[in-house]
């Protein structure tokens, strides 16, 4: 502000944003004619003043007051109104706030709006704090009144809540608390602006020392200046508003108890209240939110938090309850995360190991945590000006009790920083004696330096209110806030906020949090809040600024030594192989913790890691471990044999199964095992019976010296391509005479073909070359280990004899076979004619594509699938059966010329269509151990391959058919009695949603896990299978045509929907046996949606559940939903272009057409009329067309179009 002596001349001009003194010219004080409306208060003020002695002398003053009236007076201007007008007026810090912008009155009364009629209306409980924000558009002097009284009059001495005097502002905030009788409900504020000026020689000259009313009309006022009256055209706005007073509440809090507690936990809260308070509410947000508990007396506990959380309580006497909610804090102390991994583990087996780790632990440490209850607390006011200590007791930092009004001199905020007397520190530039003659600085800086070296990250919080006088972002004088921040105990400063805007509300403070993080790892840091403001002997900017709750924290990491409270032993490592054993209570990041046997036999077991901290939190941290393991116990020999079990469960795809030592288990004939992996110890001894098998969805590990046996057909099958440990051996039984060739595969790894049948000569035993000497293929001679995928022959042994057959068993022993095997295969390079060769035999172009190939598994393979999954092969395969003797009768083949040789007959040809030796020989599964003919397609000579997979095995194949040997498995095709339809809804926006119900072998009606689909996301159509919703459901067979399955959809907005039949398979192709009807229950229909879609209306956008079943019996219809046809015609003009419908009885009021499939073709809508003529394309297929009356009856016409 700039001050001027009185009595001397000065030039006036006009300063941005500067507030004047305006003093007052030669001997006569200002005057004025009032022209004042009946009601009002008047109040006349001489001041004589000595412009010689610079001095004033006399002050007299006159008033009077008129009848009295409820009308409020109208302050008006008669000069113009853009000159000077209020452009916003803002409530802040209210229970309520309110804004107003606005220019200024076009039309009388000029001078004045009345905004007391406004929608929002701001409110605040008596002897609580109102902020007013104003802001005009050009400076001015402001004053303020609120009619107490409500006598409809603004009375100077009593009603007046802001006069800053002779100062002029462009803007202004100011506060005022509402008297603590105040009668509750609406008052009147009116606030004004003014100032005047006129020309002397040229130059304009500004005053705005008048202390006008509130109710005075802005004219012309005289003033003696430069030794002599000059008339001042006076400029300015009134606006009245309206506010509201609500009664005070006794009941208050007085002070809080914030909690804490060590982890996830409870936390203990209190408060206290005044002396009346009966009940106390705790609330989850400080506004809005749900009441989450209320108590007698102030303490409370939360309950189970795992974060710190805030929560908001106020006080209730019986007659209210207290307006604001006060913020109480439950602190969740953080203890070490002990991370195990997986974090809700599961164990499978011995090798199944656990991490537990420690990195990245912390414990969140307050360095300062200051409420300024105790004054400045760890903070001091450090004064960096050159004012004396008379200005600096004004401007330096304090602290102060809410809620206050400053006793400045233009500077009146509000100022509360929370409840009741709470306390906060401030400091200002506008002082009771101001101005200062020097600018103003004071720093309230933390006294002692912390220490943040071991800190991994550093956050400030604190609550401020910063009002400036110059606008936000105005630096055309130095005004601002800032926060600094030093790493040497003070000496030298970094700011890391500058505060050039205004910041929260006096009532409301803002909360400010910073990332300190980058100021970690120094052992003498200080902080501190820098107010620095203009300020000369002629003038100042007058603001403040406020704060509270300083907080200042981090995380330290935690450095943790693990200690176990286990009922079993804990057999922990240091490392992921688990060779180096973990010592307790050694510092170490991560833990890796193997199951023992003992563990593996319990259903689940705990154990628990502890540790203590620095911040005095108990770190305890349980795992329970569930144990998918089954550890054999040798009871018997039954693996179906619950009590072999430990835990006692028969094991299944998800259990991890150990065989243990000195034990003996087997799967029985005809059992299907069922592991997650499967592992035999040392001296076990495990055996998968005759037409038994285990499927093993992971590994194999035979340990050294343990036993893994598999008898004739049965089967080992695994899912996942993994590599297996140890050996396994295989028995393959055959029924042969000496001169029977048997056409083999190796199921494991490293087998030599010369050990299938050691007794066998070398010389009888054979693979196939596809091609030789650029010709057909031939047998050549074969030894050293089977390679895998590949097919060999050998002979019966020597000692075998050749008229009677007998049984041989060969048996396999190594790594078993598992995964992606991948066989090489190649063809020759003729692609001709056929021809005869000089053995007589025909040979075709596809005789150099012969490769022999076998199952390398140790399990049946589809041959369907095998032959899906290789395109480079023809779709045929063909399986020696030796089902007859060799004779001299038999033709030469391509091969060669032999003495003796077998039929053709002996091989059965197998593709998709089946078999060409009848349904009752092969069903398709290829033996394990089988060797057969592939042909690859024909071309160019090349060589390619065949892959093999675990896809193509299954437990249930039938791995019985071993050719050569005696065949006594029958398969049989079982009657078809399954089906599937798929629905559609058609929205009326076109968009379609799809749900599949099928009736299938092996589902129930209960939800199944392979066969039935919960919904993902939230689909317009879907099917419910009690409260679930279902994208795919599965129904059992045989089918029941009295099932009914609800059908529920999601109308996203009103209009016509469709539910068509997309596609139907299986039994529903059968339309008369198998018909789908859909049943609505709001309009009691039950339409066929075999015969065509069904189109419905909705009005309200909703989720149905109940409206609709799909059916499979016809039931009776309401008919009164429905036309009599006969008053409805389709027909279609003689070129079959134009499709005419219409109807005698009632008129059309919509139409729609589908195609069979549901397709919409056309829609049209609010037609009113009895006919309609519409242009369609020819599609030479049937549509349906739906017709719906004004009166909503409906119709469907089926025609070909």
């Amino acid at each position: 502000m700039i001050n001027f002596p009185l009595g001397r001349k000065y030039f006036f001009f006009m300063l941005l944003c500067y507030v004047v003194y305006a003093p007052l010219f030669g001997n006569i004080a200002p005057t004025k004619v009032l022209d004042t409306p009946s009601g009002t208060d008047v109040t006349f003020d001489i001041i004589l003043s000595d412009a010689i002695k610079d001095s004033t002398f006399l002050i007299e003053t006159v008033s009077y007051v008129p009848y009295e009236t409820t009308a409020y007076c109208t302050p008006t201007t008669t000069n113009s109104a853009s000159q000077r007008y209020i452009k916003k007026m803002d409530f802040i810090g209210t229970l309520n706030d309110t804004s107003n912008s606005s220019t200024y009155a076009s039309s009388s009364p000029i001078g004045y709006q009345n905004f007391t009629s406004a929608s929002t209306v701001a409110s605040q409980a008596q002897n609580e704090g109102v902020n007013i924000y104003a802001e005009a558009n050009s400076r001015g002097r402001w004053k303020a009144w609120v009619d107490w009284n409500k006598d409809g009059q603004f009375n100077e001495s009593t009603e007046i809540v802001y006069n800053p005097g002779s100062y002029a502002a462009l803007t202004t905030t100011f506060g005022f608390v509402i008297p603590e009788n105040t009668t509750p409900g609406d008052y009147r504020l009116r606030i004004r602006v003014y100032n005047s000026f006129t020309t002397i020689n040229g130059s304009t000259i500004e005053y705005f020392g008048y202390n006008f009313n509130a109710c005075e009309t802005f004219d012309t006022n005289t003033v003696y200046y430069a030794g002599q009256n000059r008339n001042f055209q006076e400029y300015g706005e009134a606006e009245d508003y309206t506010f509201t007073v609500l009664e005070s509440c006794d009941a208050y809090i007085t002070d809080i108890i914030d909690g804490e507690t060590c982890g996830n936990g409870i936390v203990d809260l209190a408060v206290s209240g005044s002396d009346d308070v009966t009940e106390f509410r705790w609330y989850n947000a400080l506004t809005g939110g749900s009441l989450v508990a209320t108590t007698v007396t102030g303490d409370w506990t939360t309950p189970n938090i795992s974060t710190t959380t805030s929560y908001y309580v106020t006080a209730y006497n019986g007659f209210c309850e207290s307006y604001e909610r006060t913020e109480v804090i439950a602190h969740v102390n953080p203890i070490p995360t002990l991370n195990f991994s997986p974090e809700n583990p599961t164990v499978c087996g011995d090798d199944d190991i656990l991490t537990l780790s420690a990195t990245g632990d912390f414990e969140q440490i307050y360095l300062i945590d200051e409420d300024f209850e105790s004054g400045l607390g760890v903070f001091e006011n450090i004064n960096n000006d050159g004012n004396t200590s008379s200005y600096d007791q004004y401007s330096k930092w304090q602290t102060y009790t809410s809620t206050i009004v400053p006793e400045g001199k233009v500077w009146f905020p509000a100022i509360s920083s929370g409840f009741g007397d709470d306390h906060f520190a401030m400091a200002n530039s506008d002082l009771i004696n101001s101005p200062a003659p020097n600018n103003i600085n004071n720093m309230l800086t933390l006294t002692n330096a912390v220490n943040t070296s071991e800190f991994v990250s550093l956050n400030l919080e604190f609550d401020m209110f910063y009002s400036r006088y110059l606008p936000n972002d105005n630096e055309t004088f130095q005004e601002y806030f800032l926060f600094q921040v030093s790493t040497d105990n003070g000496n030298s400063w970094n700011t890391v906020l500058n505060y050039n805007e205004d910041v929260g509300i006096g009532s409301r403070f803002e909360n400010i949090s910073i990332d300190l993080s980058e100021f970690v790892g120094f052992e003498n840091l200080k902080i501190r809040f820098n107010h620095y403001s203009y300020s000369t002997s002629s003038g100042w900017l007058p603001d403040g600024v406020a704060v509270d709750d300083v907080k200042l924290y981090g995380d330290k990491p935690l450095n943790t030594a693990f200690n176990w409270i286990s009922d079993t032993t804990v057999d922990a490592y240091t490392n992921e192989a688990c060779t180096i054993p973990y010592a307790e209570g050694t510092p170490v990041d991560t833990v890796f913790i193997k199951p023992t046997l003992d563990q593996l036999q319990l259903p689940s077991y705990t154990f628990t890691a502890s540790a203590t901290l620095t911040n005095s939190c108990y770190a305890n941290t349980s795992v329970t471990v569930t144990n998918t393991t089954r550890v054999w116990q040798g009871n018997s020999d039954d693996w179906t044999d619950i009590n072999n079990w430990l835990p006692a469960e028969i094991p299944t795809s998800e259990n991890c199964v150990i065989i243990k030592d000195v034990q003996t288990a087997s799967i029985p004939e005809n059992t299907q095992g069922h592991a997650k992996n499967f592992k035999v110890k040392n001296n076990g001894e495990f055996t998968i019976e005759s037409n038994a098998a285990l499927t093993v969805e992971e590994t194999i590990i035979v340990e050294e010296n343990g036993t893994f046996h598999i008898e004739d057909n049965g089967s080992l099958v695994q899912v996942q391509d993994v590599a297996n440990t140890g050996i396994i051996t295989m028995d393959r039984n055959s029924t042969i005479g000496l001169f029977d060739y048997v056409y083999w595969s190796s199921p494991v790894a490293s087998f030599a073909v010369n050990d299938i049948s050691p007794n066998t000569p070398s010389s009888y035993i054979y693979e196939w070359l596809p091609t030789v000497n650029n010709s057909v293929g031939n047998w050549v001679n074969s030894s050293g280990n089977m390679m895998l995928g590949k097919g060999y022959i050998v002979r019966a042994p020597s000692e075998y004899s050749s008229t009677e057959t007998q049984e041989y068993t060969a048996t396999f022993d190594g790594t078993p076979n598992n995964g992606t095997i991948t066989t090489t295969i190649s063809r020759g390079n003729y692609t001709g004619e056929n021809y005869e060769n000089s053995y007589g035999a025909t040979v075709t172009n596809m005789d150099d594509n012969f490769n022999l190939v076998g199952n390398p598994y140790p399990s049946a393979i589809d041959a369907g699938a095998f032959l899906s999954a290789n395109e480079n092969i023809e779709g045929t395969i063909q399986i020696w059966t030796h089902g007859e003797a060799p004779s001299e009768s038999y033709d030469d083949s391509f091969y060669d010329d032999f003495q003796y040789n077998y039929t053709q007959e002996d091989y059965i040809v197998f593709n998709a269509t089946g078999s060409s030796a009848g349904p009752d020989t092969f069903d398709g599964y290829i033996g394990a151990s089988q060797g057969f003919f592939i042909q690859m397609t024909d071309g160019a000579e090349i060589t390619s391959s065949v892959i093999f997979d675990n896809g193509m095995r299954s437990g249930e194949f039938n791995n019985s058919q071993f050719f050569r040997s005696m065949q006594t498995t029958e398969t049989t095709t079982p009657e078809n009695l399954e089906g599937r339809f798929w629905l559609d809804l058609i929205t009326p926006s076109n968009d379609i949603s799809r749900t599949l119900v099928g009736y299938l072998e092996g589902a129930t009606n209960e939800k199944d896990r392979l066969y039935d689909s919960y919904t993902i996301n939230n689909p317009s159509l879907f099917t419910l299978l009690g409260t679930k919703r279902m994208e795919i459901q599965a129904r059992s067979i045989p089918f029941d045509n009295t099932d009914m399955i609800p059908l529920g959809f999601n109308a996203t907005s009103s209009g016509n929907y469709t539910i068509a039949l997309a596609n139907v398979d299986g039994i529903f192709e059968n339309l008369d046996d198998y018909t789908i009807y859909i049943e609505d229950t709001y309009s009691n229909q039950v339409h066929n949606l075999s015969q065509s879609p069904y189109t419905f209306n909705v009005s309200t956008a909703d989720i149905y559940n109940d409206r609709f079943y799909i059916k499979y019996v016809e039931t009776a219809l309401n008919s009164d939903k429905f036309l009599d046809e006969n008053t409805i015609l389709v027909y279609q003009s003689s070129n079959r272009s134009i499709l005419n419908i219409s109807s005698s009885k009632e008129n059309l009021k919509e139409i729609t057409i589908y195609t069979v499939n549901g397709q919409k073709l056309l829609s049209l809508n609010n037609l009113n009329t009895s006919s309609v003529q519409i242009p369609l394309k020819q599609l030479n297929n049937v549509i349906l067309v739906n017709i719906q009356t004004i009166d909503n009856h409906l119709a469907t016409k089926k025609i070909v179009h």
